[in-house]
């Protein structure tokens, strides 16, 4: 069962790139990350979970995403974006 989404509801992230990393990777669960005080979430309890979906839905699609290796592989290794291939033409 689908629900409108209350829009003015916030949620707060707090993290850097070192705990994104470790997410990613799998090297640290998400309650972990929240226990160890690596990562900070505020908001309502109905905003978190549907930021915990949201984000769920994300990472699911990216995962399937051809370009996402390589994307993710950049940003690991400090590298700046570079165009793709048909966007140069």
């Amino acid at each position: 069962m689908w629900r409108e989404a209350d829009l003015s509801e916030d949620v707060e992230v707090g993290l850097d790139k070192p705990i994104l990393l470790d997410l990613v990777d799998g090297r640290v669960t998400l309650e972990d990350a929240l226990l160890e005080e690596r990562l900070r979430l505020r908001g309502s309890l109905d905003a978190l979970v549907e930021f915990d979906e949201a984000l769920y839905i994300y990472l699911g699609g990216a995962v399937r995403c051809p370009s996402f290796p390589e994307l993710y592989a950049e940003y690991r290794d400090g590298g700046g974006a570079r165009p793709r291939e048909d966007a140069r033409r």
